[in-house]
């Protein structure tokens, strides 16, 4: 694999106390929740309402916005990613350093909720005119972008267009009536709102998976669980990805397929996750104790001394040749996500199992499910813990040749 093209980059130093109160509290403690439609319990209301931290948030927003600044040239367009600077298109197109006619493109890569949620942010009117700072927002699908169009116009009462957002004259917001150095006017703009889903390498996928270490860990798992059925699932252990939904839906499956107890074997990869203590053992995040008690329930339950139903592994215990191993060798792969921008682990299983076509689990709430391509897996509702535990069976006992019906 050939190395990636060299780019000039300009790094953003932040002070640990701020970087901290901007992104393990208000990104991922406010932002975070409400972007994936989870208001957080009692305890954490006043910080969801009136959070301090999003002073810190509005520094380092500010922070990025000098350092594009003093590196912006005339002709040059600029980008930004993620919910982490939402403020930021804004910030730009109200400094008279930037001028009116820069492009600035923003994109989302994680979900975008209702306006019944977002107007419980206290924020909110910021974070929106910040993103009307851009010319062009982007979004993973149509409902998001959708959301974001009701939202804007029910909140600040802005045109909300099919195509996107018509800014007033003379607002005053994202900096619709500027005047730049050269003289231009910036006078009510129009916001393009557009969909662009991401996707994977392909290539460099299929590339990866022919190599002959990812074929030897293959005919390992094959030799390790003969005669056992394998489902697969990767994820983040935060509440929305709803990896406590999936154990406890596959503990059900278990109860009510008793023939299936030693002959099935749930393979849950947990992916890193930031919090304010991430790092420390001492402050575990609630969703991955939740989890950990529950993977110890179910193989007490259905342990024997040659099975254990439920194997957890982290990202950093195995390479990413064992884990496309994995998704080769898998039965079925489920993501039971609560609600996601774009479940691309489901993409590489899908790569990982052509000549093999075996069943995808997938959450109605995943970005990947809006898109048609996908509409052939077997869809789950994963707060519905007997219709997820059904749609397991259903994977594990589909012939051949309805799995290979349905990814044709």
């Amino acid at each position: 694999m050939g190395s990636l093209p060299a780019h000039p980059s300009v790094p953003v130093w932040v002070p640990d106390a701020e970087f901290k109160s901007c992104y393990a509290e208000f990104c991922h403690q406010v932002l975070w929740p409400c972007l994936h439609y989870a208001i957080p319990d009692a305890p954490k209301t006043k910080m969801f309402y009136e959070s301090a931290s999003f002073k810190q948030y509005v520094a380092v927003n500010q922070r990025f916005t000098n350092a594009i600044i003093a590196a912006h040239q005339d002709g040059d367009i600029i980008w930004i990613n993620d919910y982490h600077l939402m403020l930021l298109p804004g910030l730009l197109r109200a400094s008279d350093k930037i001028p009116p006619t820069t492009p600035i493109g923003f994109f989302m890569h994680v979900a975008f909720p209702s306006s019944e949620i977002f107007r419980c942010l206290s924020m909110r009117q910021d974070l929106l005119r910040g993103l009307l700072g851009a010319d062009l927002v982007g979004f993973q699908t149509a409902n998001y972008a959708r959301h974001f169009r009701q939202t804007v116009s029910r909140i600040l009462a802005y045109e909300a267009l099919p195509k996107g957002i018509q800014v007033a004259d003379g607002d005053g917001a994202a900096g619709e009536d500027k005047v730049g150095a050269d003289g231009q006017r910036a006078r009510g703009r129009f916001v393009d709102v557009s969909v662009f889903p991401m996707g994977i390498d392909v290539n460099q996928l299929k590339q990866k998976k022919e190599e002959p270490e990812v074929k030897e860990w293959i005919q390992l798992l094959s030799q390790r669980y003969a005669g056992m059925k394998i489902v697969v699932g990767r994820d983040k252990l935060d509440e929305v990805q709803g990896v406590r939904h999936k154990i406890k839906a596959f503990e059900y499956f278990l109860e009510k397929h008793p023939e299936y107890q030693g002959k099935t074997i749930l393979i849950q990869i947990a992916l890193p996750t930031q919090s304010p203590h991430a790092h420390t053992i001492t402050h575990p995040l609630p969703e991955s104790s939740d989890v950990t008690e529950a993977i110890s329930r179910i193989n007490s339950r259905f342990s024997t001394h040659t099975y254990q139903p439920v194997v957890f592994l982290h990202t950093q215990d195995l390479t990413f040749s064992q884990y496309l191993a994995l998704l080769s060798a898998a039965d079925a792969f489920i993501v039971t996500s609560l609600r996601e921008g774009m479940a691309l682990r489901s993409h590489e299983f899908v790569e990982c199992q052509e000549g093999r076509w075996r069943p995808l689990v997938l959450s109605e709430f995943t970005g990947s499910y809006s898109y048609s391509g996908f509409r052939s897996c077997i869809a789950i509702n994963p707060w519905d813990t007997r219709g997820t535990a059904e749609a397991i069976n259903q994977a594990l006992t589909m012939s051949d040749e309805e799995a290979h019906t349905r990814w044709e």
